[in-house]
């Protein structure tokens, strides 16, 4: 079970990092679709940013309850690629609560992705391959997935549209996402992924800005199509398989984006300590 455990936070590890690197997408209603497509582009043009992403989830695991919650300041650097995190997370299993704070820097370093993490008193350095990272694929992948916009309101300064993506096409980018953390060696992104329907979920427009300014998701039916994968391609006795199935399909999340301070993101640099080894 230890092991499934690590590959569901593996999964979310991949959710988290497709929604807010790549975080681009395009609407296919025609007076929507101008409206959406122009303000994603307005925000794949930006030079930086600042992102807010807060997060839940809660799960049952051998009978256990299991929440957690996560907020996080991020500033982003475009090009090169550059990001500071500044991270608060609770996790509650079973009555029992932990409290961390992590402050976490993220570049591009040739072909590969590093991220500098601070937490329990001590710097951590991991490598990403970079080279599975491309953005301008990753767009077209995202144009293509959105089946379409729908305007659901609006007042002088915003407008909300519910959009809903194709899941053939987030699967792509899901599963490039899980490569890059090890899971093709393993043989198993291609399974994991393999049927995950549409999902549906709603962005914010700054008419302002002209650009995205947020986004609110429910990723709870992805988790369960995922669930169900994971448990078709693991060895091992159907009631290990259906108690797989029964966790996942108890996960909870949701999470919620806002963007902000386009352009205006002062140059930082990570700290040296962080690079020392």
């Amino acid at each position: 079970m230890r092991k499934v455990q690590r590959l569901s936070l593996a999964v979310m590890f991949c959710l988290v990092t497709m929604l807010a690197c790549v975080n681009v997408a395009m609407a296919a209603e025609d007076n929507s679709r101008a409206t959406v497509i122009a303000a994603y582009r307005k925000l794949a043009e930006v030079t930086s940013y600042h992102m807010t992403m807060t997060g839940n989830m809660s799960m049952s695991i051998e009978g256990k309850d299991f929440q957690a919650a996560m907020n996080s300041e991020m500033d982003i650097l475009i090009r090169p690629l550059l990001c500071k995190n500044n991270m608060d997370m609770t996790f509650n299993a079973n009555g029992k609560e932990k409290h961390e704070s992590i402050v976490q820097y993220v570049e591009r370093s040739g072909k590969q992705i590093l991220t500098y993490s601070y937490i329990n008193g001590k710097w951590a350095r991991q490598s990403l391959p970079g080279g599975e990272y491309n953005p301008a694929r990753d767009f077209g992948d995202f144009v293509k997935a959105i089946k379409s916009a729908v305007l659901v309101s609006e007042d002088d300064n915003s407008a909300v549209y519910e959009v809903t993506a194709d899941g053939r096409y987030l699967k792509d980018s899901m599963k490039r996402q899980m490569d890059s953390i090890g899971l093709k060696k393993m043989g198993m992104a291609d399974g994991l992924v393999g049927a995950l329907g549409d999902l549906t979920y709603t962005i914010t427009i700054d008419k302002n800005a002209g650009t995205i300014s947020g986004m609110d998701l429910d990723l709870s039916p992805f988790l369960v199509a995922i669930g169900d994968n994971m448990a078709n391609q693991l060895p091992g006795p159907e009631e290990k398989k259906q108690e797989l199935r029964e966790m996942f399909s108890s996960m909870q999340m949701q999470m919620s984006f806002t963007l902000s301070q386009f352009d205006s993101i002062e140059p930082f640099t990570i700290p040296d300590e962080a690079r020392a080894d």
